[in-house]
Parts: C-alpha cells; structure tokens; sequence
C-alpha cells in the first residue's frame, strides 16, 4: 500500500508540472491585451502622419480654378444654337454665355454693349410708334419693361440657357447677381446675331422674342385728379368740351349701390367710363379711363425708321403725338 500511494504522489506531480509548463508557454507565446491595443494605436497614428504628410505636400484647392478648368457641355451649346436658329461657330455661342466676373479675356462684354444698344434703339422707336401720345417718361420705363434687365434675364431662362451660362458671384469687379449675368446672355445673343446675320436678321429677332411681349403701361400713367386733369387734357387734344355722365345706376338706397359714369366730348364722343359704389368713385375712374384711351391710343402698324437699313425706298414717317402729358405722370 504504501508504494502504490508513493508512485501515485509521484504522478500527480509529474502532471502538475506539465500542465505549469504548458500553461506558461502558452502564457509566453500569446501577447497581451494591452500590447495589441498599443500596436493598433501606433499604426493609427502612423497613417494619420502619412496623410498629412502628403495633403501638406499638395497645393491647396482652388475652387475658381477647377470652376474654370471645367469646360461647358458641347452638347448644351449646340442645342442652344439649334433652339435659336443661330448658325455661327460653338466658339462663338460659349463666348456669348460667359460672363466678364467669369474671364476677364474672352467674355460677352463686347457683344452685350452691341445688343443691348440695338435692343434699346428698335424698342424705343417700337413704342413711340405704336403708342404716339405716350409721354416721355412712362415712354422710358415702358422701355425699361420691354428691354431690360428683368425681361432679358426671363427670355434667357425661357431658352433654356441657364445651363451655359458661365459667371462667379464674387469677381475682381465686385459682387454680380445671377439675374444680370443672365440678362447679359440674352444680350450678347442679339449682339451676336447682329454681328453674323445683320440688321435685318437682329431686328426679326428681336421683335420675335422681345417687342411681341405684352405689356401694362396702364400702371405708368398716374394722376392726382383726374377728373380736373382730363379737361385740360381733352382741350389739348383739340376737343371742345368735356362732361360727365351719369349712364346707369342701381341700388340707390341699398347698401351696395352701383353707379355707372361715362365722359363725353363734344356731347357724343365717348373717351371713357367707369363704376364705382358711389359717384365720386365713378367719376374718378372714367377720368382715369378716359386719360388712359387718350394717351395710350394704339396706332397701326407701321414701319419702323430702322427698316430702311434693309428695304428700299423711303421713309415715310408716322405723325407725332399731339400732346405731353403732366400732373406727376410717372
């Protein structure tokens, strides 16, 4: 008993020290945690070095430069000229859609001036043309209406240009609103026609796609009484004498009246007629009617001064207006 109790004592130390040994070689081959963590780290911090290594060895990003380097789709170009009718070089349409804040080499400055000076002659002999008695002042802002930058800035976007426009907001010239780089566009197109097709071409062109527009010039004319106003206003206009009518009414003691006023020249001309809740009001509004059939009489057509660049024979020239209008008339 007592050697099979020695040999048994002598295995299980035998086995408790294997399994110390093995136990601490895997102890020995297996790294820690913590050291794991701090390779992960050093790695990390290794790339982050790289990177900036390399981003500070690179020159910085310049957003006008690749703005610039970035070339204009050749397709938009040429469905603008095709929309148009234009048959001149792409070259030609490009440099019509950049704007001076864009190049300061080759832009549409050049080509603006000519349309936007071609744009305002036609439309200034359009209008006092078709509307004789219009007054110098609301004549100048129905040009302004009918030419300017908001109209021109509209036609463009109405063409669908706004792809190929080219421009910077923030230039060496100061800060340029879309709305004005868009209505060089339009501008520059004119001019350009001008250039390649001549005046006869520029002129159909403009009275395409702007002289055919209409407008409301009834806001330009305004007056502080117009029923003083139209007397003096009809005798300027060779009228005899000027009264006021009372043509229908009803309601008259009612909560809602309605009174119908016409004014009369020479006892049977009509030159206008209003209503209103009350005679007052009528009266007001058909003298403002009556001004507003006085000085925004429409004559027919005629021939423009500047057709007779491209036609022959000779200019016959419309009669003038017969008066000027007063009383703060915008």
């Amino acid at each position: 008993m007592a050697t099979r109790q020695a040999v048994r004592a002598v295995n299980l130390r035998s086995l408790s020290t294997s399994v110390c040994s093995s136990s601490s070689r895997i102890a020995v081959r297996a790294p820690p945690v913590e050291a794991k963590g701090k390779r992960s780290v050093n790695s990390a911090e290794n790339i982050t070095e790289n990177i900036t290594q390399e981003s500070s060895s690179l020159p910085p990003f310049n957003a006008k430069e690749w703005a610039s380097s970035v070339p204009v789709r050749e397709s938009s170009l040429v469905a603008l000229g095709h929309r148009l009718g234009l048959s001149v070089e792409i070259d030609e349409i490009e440099k019509a859609c950049t704007h001076a804040s864009f190049s300061e080499s080759s832009n549409n400055d050049e080509l603006q001036s000519i349309g936007n000076t071609f744009l305002g002659l036609v439309a200034t002999e359009h209008l006092h043309l078709t509307y004789p008695n219009l007054p110098l002042k609301p004549l100048k802002a129905a040009v302004s209406m009918l030419v300017g930058p908001k109209t021109c800035s509209a036609v463009s976007r109405e063409w669908g240009a706004h792809s190929s426009l080219r421009w910077r907001r923030e230039s060496t010239h100061g800060l340029t609103l879309h709305e004005d780089a868009m209505a060089s566009l339009s501008k520059s197109v004119v001019g350009l026609v001008l250039k390649h097709g001549g005046v006869e071409k520029a002129s159909h062109f403009a009275k395409a796609f702007f002289l055919s527009r209409s407008l409301d010039l009834r806001s330009l004319l305004k007056f502080e009484n117009p029923v003083t106003i139209i007397n003096q206003t009809a005798t300027k206009f060779g009228y005899s004498g000027v009264d006021v009518k009372l043509l229908k009414e009803t309601g008259r003691y009612t909560q809602s009246p309605v009174y119908i006023v016409g004014v009369f020249a020479d006892d049977n001309i009509q030159l206008g007629e209003g209503f209103g809740s009350s005679l007052k009001m009528a009266k007001y509004r058909a003298a403002t009617n009556a001004l507003h059939q006085l000085y925004l009489h429409v004559r027919p057509e005629v021939s423009l001064p500047s057709s007779t660049l491209f036609e022959n024979g000779a200019y016959k020239s419309a009669p003038l207006g017969k008066s000027e209008v007063l009383f703060k008339s915008a």
